[in-house]
């Protein structure tokens, strides 16, 4: 819809006026992003997390232009892993796919168990036990990204295939 906005003569009028933008879905494009800057003065933030761990898991304010944006660090009382086929936690740089465990995970799918038994694990990296009676959970996004550090020494999911 955004790609859809700025290719749009009346839309980009709009957005002109527009103080804040706030987009969510998939990967974001660093040329949807530069038009999208082109067209409103706002500031654009990019929103990330799916509808099991309760629609927005990240948020941050587009930066830098690059071919994908970050989905940046997560939310408080959210945690991103990104874990191999095992598991296990990867390196920054090794590519893995991302789980993500605390508050915002949601405790099942309705009425699939089957799929629920699939997607949502208990969360082994939590230290301590959540207040929620299912007990601290994470979920599989089946998104492969990676860590990176940025300038600032901040660690992000950056998606390399969405």
């Amino acid at each position: 819809m955004a790609r859809v906005l700025a290719m749009n003569d009346d839309a980009q009028l709009a957005l002109a006026g527009v103080k804040n933008l706030i987009l969510g879905g998939e990967a974001l494009p660093g040329t949807l992003a530069n038009d999208l800057r082109a067209a409103t003065p706002a500031r654009i933030m990019n929103m990330y997390g799916p509808t099991e761990t309760t629609i927005w898991s990240s948020a941050a304010e587009v930066g830098a232009s690059e071919a994908i944006q970050n989905i940046s660090a997560p939310l408080a009382n959210q945690q991103f892993y990104v874990l191999d086929a095992d598991q296990a936690p990867v390196p920054p740089g090794i590519p893995g796919e991302l789980w993500i465990g605390g508050d915002g995970v949601t405790r099942s799918y309705w009425r699939r168990t089957d799929l629920t038994a699939e997607r949502f694990r208990p969360d082994p990296f939590m230290t301590a036990k959540r207040a929620c009676p299912w007990g601290a959970r994470m979920y599989q996004t089946v998104y492969l990204v990676r860590w990176r550090t940025n300038a600032r020494s901040t660690t992000s999911a950056a998606p390399i295939i969405s």
